[in-house]
């Protein structure tokens, strides 16, 4: 705002030397309109900010909705969620253009605007925003924090100032759910760094401060997964309803970390269903029926085992495999409803009727 200052009383001061008007007289006068330009500029961003931060709060709504219509398989809520919450960010960069968001100094505003540059895929220019927060609010742990999960997205030349950055945060605040998701981000970038030691460290460390967040048991559950670690990982998982954005897409690029290593799970019933159930949650159905079978040769009598086995065997249109996999399910646990109705849907399955989905562990 100072700059369209400058240029204003700089025209204005030429003209009034053009036509004549002495330069003293005019300069108060000049210098008082474009005061009432910048207030009306002011004004306007001023407006803006607020309907600009509120769109965002509204994005990450959809954007969890998106993330738990995927963790359910609903592809369709899935679908919708994302496309609403692209028109949503549509209607942010209006709002954030309006309120001249990449030159604002006010650290709530450049927080959301370096939130949706970052989903824009621009962490770069999101770094800068976070940057300028931090000068103005140095002791804010959200800043320092944002700043640090930009930088680690820059790659390797970032990395230091990516560090320092989350290193900030702990330094202010060692003990709440930020320092839990600074070990977090620390653990991601070390894993990029390829330091799996210290990855596994920090995982750990944000486990002890906050051993019920979502967010790092998740962390922590793909660590497991690229060591083989299945039964952990899937531990780690258990009753968590919703799951952080993007974890499914993790979850696939972990197992692919896993199996690209040539790496080995113990020759157990537990970690080949653990592993067969993975592979399930990221869509590898056709994947997960070797592991699940293997889990039957070692113990026939996991009722759970046979459920998967003939939820995979149906989605894979094998009606004859699942229905004796639900009937032996239901022979070895007679109290499984949703199991006993998914058996008896399977008749219906030509004509288009879903089954139900057999009961889980």
């Amino acid at each position: 705002m100072q700059d369209l200052a400058s240029r204003v009383v700089t025209r204005n001061g030429i003209q009034a030397r053009r036509s004549g008007v002495p330069y003293w007289g005019a300069g108060p006068l000049l210098a008082a309109a474009a005061a009432v330009v910048i207030a009306a500029a002011c004004a306007d961003s001023n407006t803006y900010a607020p309907q600009a931060r509120a769109k965002m709060q509204e994005c990450r709504h959809k954007r969890d909705a998106a993330s738990t219509a995927l963790a359910r398989n609903d592809f369709d809520a899935f679908q919708k969620h994302s496309a609403d919450m692209q028109k949503l960010l549509e209607e942010a960069a209006r709002l954030f253009e309006l309120a001249d968001a990449k030159h604002a100094g006010a650290p709530d505003l450049l927080k959301d605007y370096a939130e949706f540059l970052t989903w824009q895929g621009d962490p770069d220019l999101a770094a800068d925003a976070l940057r300028r927060a931090a000068k103005v609010s140095p002791d804010d742990a959200e800043i320092w924090l944002a700043m640090g999960r930009a930088l680690s997205a820059l790659g390797h030349h970032y990395a230091n100032e990516a560090e320092q950055a989350l290193h900030k945060v702990l330094s202010l605040d060692i003990a709440s759910g930020q320092a839990a998701q600074a070990h977090i981000a620390l653990g991601r970038l070390y894993r990029l760094e390829g330091l799996p030691d210290l990855a596994r460290e920090n995982y750990a460390k944000a486990l002890e401060i906050a051993p019920n967040d979502g967010t790092a048991r998740a962390a922590m559950a793909l660590d497991h997964v690229r060591y083989g670690e299945m039964v952990q990982a899937v531990d780690d998982l258990a009753g968590l309803t919703e799951l952080p954005p993007q974890f499914a897409q993790f979850l696939h690029e972990a197992l692919a970390e896993f199996e690209t290593a040539k790496r080995w799970i113990p020759d157990t019933a537990q970690d080949h269903l653990a592993y067969a159930e993975l592979l399930t949650r990221v869509g590898r159905i056709d994947d997960g029926i070797s592991p699940v079978e293997r889990s039957l040769k070692l113990d026939p009598n996991q009722y759970v085992a046979w459920n998967l086995l003939g939820s995979l065997s149906r989605q894979l249109g094998n009606i004859k495999r699942a229905r004796e996999a639900f009937t032996k399910s239901i022979e070895l646990n007679p109290d499984q409803p949703r199991t006993q109705a998914a058996l008896e849907e399977l008749d219906v399955e030509p004509t288009g009727t879903k089954p139900a989905a057999p009961d889980a562990r």
